[in-house]
């Protein structure tokens, strides 16, 4: 398991039982600005695993502020960020940019919100061009509106391995891989 999972896993923003509405699983990312050596870890993984040079702009959804702030510092690109308003993403997006910027979106996670794909949306209807996406954490593969696809951490894997070095029960791990894939 990577350290960045066991890092999640120890601070309990991954969090396994029975939550609402009988799921599984609970993802408590919105406590990230909490453990600055969680942000920093993330922002140096993301940083590793893509060429950043490719990127004028980082763009995220409200809830990811703190690892894309994190990615920004440790970049030093600028950051763009929506504030996730019905308004006209003019008004919304909140940061310098232009027309032609070539964009990273970065966000924690990609689970249960269409959050990431309005964004694409708003970065383009202003002209920002969206090339890529990168989430913290992932649960699902492919391509986002013919955008590249960048995770740094599987949500099946990390329940697998969570498995394998006992942290969670075998019963509860394959509880929980069976929702993510039925879901």
């Amino acid at each position: 398991m990577s350290e960045l999972a066991d890092l999640l896993l120890d601070a309990g923003l991954v969090q396994f039982g029975w939550f609402e509405d009988g799921v599984p699983l609970r993802l408590a990312l919105h406590l990230l600005p909490s453990y600055p050596d969680i942000l920093q870890n993330a922002a140096a993984q993301a940083a590793q695993q893509l060429d950043l040079t490719r990127f004028d702009r980082l763009l995220c959804p409200v809830d990811s502020l703190p690892f894309a702030l994190a990615l920004s510092l440790h970049s030093g690109i600028p950051l763009v960020y929506s504030q996730n308003s019905e308004e006209a993403p003019v008004y919304d997006l909140v940061g310098a940019y232009d027309v032609g910027h070539p964009v990273l979106i970065v966000a924690t996670s990609f689970s249960g919100s269409s959050a990431v794909e309005a964004l694409i949306q708003k970065g383009r209807r202003v002209g920002l061009e969206v090339e890529a996406v990168v989430l913290m954490l992932d649960d699902s593969a492919g391509v986002v509106q013919g955008v590249e696809r960048f995770s740094l951490l599987d949500l099946l894997s990390l329940v697998k391995k969570a498995v394998e070095r006992g942290r969670i029960p075998a019963g509860q791990g394959n509880i929980v891989l069976e929702w993510l894939t039925v879901k």
